[in-house]
């Protein structure tokens, strides 16, 4: 398969503007990077509930040959796309390998979730592929079924984020 974009006009209706330019700038920038395979997005995106109190769930997947350099480079990845204001690890919610991040002047917040492709297997709703640079992500995706998490994620969130 050759290198995927899902193209911007397939993208929620419901996303806003400030959320459009900064994902397309990630997407610009990930996808230059030869040690990520891919980018999904999940969330209100897929369900096409955006708003400008959204977040952006992304999933960014590593080369698994590559895996140590880019969790060890995730903050410098993260700031590396963006006006990144600021970008903590998520070990509070059992995700230490993501970045809760916040872009530009009307903050909006990413989700950076990095992970190697098997680890894209295991979850709780299927994303859209952004970006898929050799089919791994649309394979790993298409063999298997989410399983829905027994975390209340929302009751959590809203707990958090004061």
């Amino acid at each position: 398969m050759t290198e995927y974009f899902l193209p911007a006009d397939h993208w929620p209706g419901t996303l806003p503007s400030t959320h459009k330019e900064l994902l397309q700038g990630i997407i610009e920038k990930l996808s230059a990077r030869s040690d990520l395979l891919g980018l999904a997005i999940g969330g209100s995106f897929v369900a096409n509930q955006m708003d400008d109190y959204s977040d952006l769930d992304l999933k960014v997947v590593a080369d698994p040959k590559e895996w140590g350099t880019v969790r060890e480079a995730r903050k410098r990845i993260a700031a590396s796309v963006g006006p990144l204001v600021s970008a903590f690890t998520a070990e509070h919610i059992g995700v230490p390998q993501m970045l809760i991040c916040l872009y530009g002047d009307m903050p909006v917040h990413v989700d950076l979730a990095f992970m190697v492709p098997e680890e894209l297997a295991s979850r709780p709703e299927d994303p859209v592929v952004l970006w898929d640079r050799d089919g791994t992500l649309h394979q790993v995706l298409s063999s298997n079924k989410p399983c829905p998490s027994t975390v209340d994620w929302q009751w959590m969130e809203d707990r958090i984020w004061t």
